[in-house]
């Protein structure tokens, strides 16, 4: 019924140039109208009264497959439920909105129901046949229209996955934190909500999602709150909050995408958007780095119990994010570390080969993880080859005992993740996840650790290559 290229991920070689960018991007977010996705006159809705300002209108999209016989929307109808915080929905719309031939819906919402509540769009057939959903990231108020992202197998899983995640204790709050859900759906990408629905057991990869999307939620905001880190909560809640408007654009771009190219350049806008958001919230690269390790390192603990091909896209994803958080902490950190910029184009590259090879690893014939691992492995040497090509003596003595010293630590490193247990606790997991992240930091970034390069480099030079260290070690 639904089309997985509407939503689709941006080509992965392409999102590495975004990194470059933090700084530079700035977008302007907010709840506003579109007047030209908001158009009602193609999407009836029926006796639904917004003339007094009582309602809300929620306007959106249905993606067609390729394959579909024409006229498969007919008797397709849109209603809006408010996802209770034990994961049971109750309808806020005043009554079923058909979804016309196009594909298009608005639908009213009552805000005497749905006032500061977490909504979310169904779909189904003339026979009742619940056909797809779609979360809705924007707040609701009386006589505001908002945009829904297209309803495709991704925002399908992903809405699955939110109301059972909303179940854990970790949304115990009656009103989630606006970044809760972006981050779960940032999670998701297009392959692997695909595996999921094609999955022989759907329901119970649908709750192991769930639990390791909530993992990662508590390790990346555990991670930050590490004393080590000196991240301050304002930042926290502003990176989220600004995280969230930056969803709401995402879903307007996913609406008004008429191309599978437009839909991708969405996801690469809304990927930069993200990160720009956190750098503009105070995060630093080495920050968002850290705390992306230990979430990637929370989710997969969770997913590796999910089938074959579910595990394995999991896997891909996650390896991939690292990778773009690791080498944006390499590059920003590589002058001040002392590389040259025909080294610095050497490292940027070869963090482009990095994610090009994690991408590829899903056709080949190698086993996935060594591929993978081998990948890391070049990326490695390519930048410890680009970071001492300018030592003198006495520096490349201080580096290698400095990296003597980092294999003692990770070992210790590797043993605490080995430890964990993919619990129905998702809190207690994903909080060892960070301690163990925090503890392998803090040790490589301690005094007696500077003081080693100290005695060959300058301050600054030292902390820049202990920086790009520690994002190599977490990147397990």
């Amino acid at each position: 019924m639904m089309n997985t290229n509407t939503h689709h991920k941006a080509p992965r070689h392409i999102l590495l140039t975004l990194v470059c960018v933090l700084a530079l991007l700035a977008w302007t977010t907010g709840c506003t109208q579109n007047e030209d996705s908001n158009d009602k006159s193609n999407a009836p809705v029926g006796n639904n009264d917004t003339d007094n300002n009582r309602n809300a209108l929620l306007t959106g999209q249905v993606a067609d497959d390729d394959q579909n016989q024409e006229g498969s929307l007919e008797g397709m109808v849109a209603t809006v439920v408010r996802i209770e915080s034990d994961g049971s929905l109750t309808v806020v719309s005043p009554e079923p909105v058909q979804v016309n031939e196009e594909g298009r819906y608005t639908v009213a919402v009552d805000m005497s129901l749905a006032a500061k509540a977490d909504l979310m769009v169904q779909l189904h057939d003339a026979e009742g046949q619940q056909e797809g959903q779609a979360l809705v990231s924007d707040e609701p108020s009386p006589g505001l229209t908002i945009t829904v992202a297209p309803i495709t197998i991704e925002s399908s899983v992903e809405a699955d996955v939110y109301v059972e995640a909303r179940q854990s204790e970790a949304f115990e709050e009656e009103e989630p934190n606006d970044a809760q859900e972006s981050t779960l759906r940032t999670m998701i990408t297009a392959e692997l909500a695909a595996a999921v629905e094609a999955s022989e057991d759907r329901e119970g990869e649908i709750k192991t999602l769930a639990q390791a999307s909530v993992a990662a939620m508590i390790a990346w905001e555990g991670m930050l709150r590490e004393q080590s880190m000196g991240t301050t909560e304002a930042e926290i809640e502003a990176a989220a909050q600004a995280q969230a408007e930056a969803q709401i654009e995402h879903d307007q771009q996913l609406d008004q995408a008429q191309e599978e190219g437009e839909a991708r350049d969405a996801e690469e806008a809304h990927l930069s958007a993200v990160l720009n958001a956190w750098a503009e919230a105070g995060l630093e690269a080495e920050e968002i780095s850290a705390a992306l390790q230990a979430a990637a390192d929370a989710f997969v603990l969770y997913t590796q119990e999910m089938g074959e091909e579910g595990s394995e896209q999991a896997e891909r994803d996650s390896e991939f994010f690292v990778a773009l958080a690791v080498t944006a902490t390499v590059e920003a950190n590589a002058q001040a570390a002392g590389t040259q910029e025909e080294g610095h184009d050497a490292i940027v590259q070869a963090g482009a080969d990095l994610m090009a090879s994690i991408e590829a690893s899903a056709d080949s014939g190698q086993e996935q993880g060594e591929e993978i691992e081998e990948a890391w492995a070049q990326y490695r040497a390519e930048v410890e080859a680009q970071l001492t090509a300018n030592f003198d003596a006495a520096q490349q003595v201080a580096y290698e005992a400095t990296v003597e010293l980092i294999a003692t630590l990770e070992v210790n490193f590797d043993a605490a993740l080995e430890a964990r247990q993919a619990a129905d606790d998702e809190q207690e997991a994903a909080l060892e996840t960070a301690a163990a992240h925090a503890e392998l930091r803090q040790s490589l970034m301690a005094t007696a650790m500077l003081e080693v390069l100290g005695e060959s480099f300058a301050n600054a030079q030292a902390e820049a290559t202990l920086e790009i260290m520690f994002s190599l070690a977490a990147a397990r």
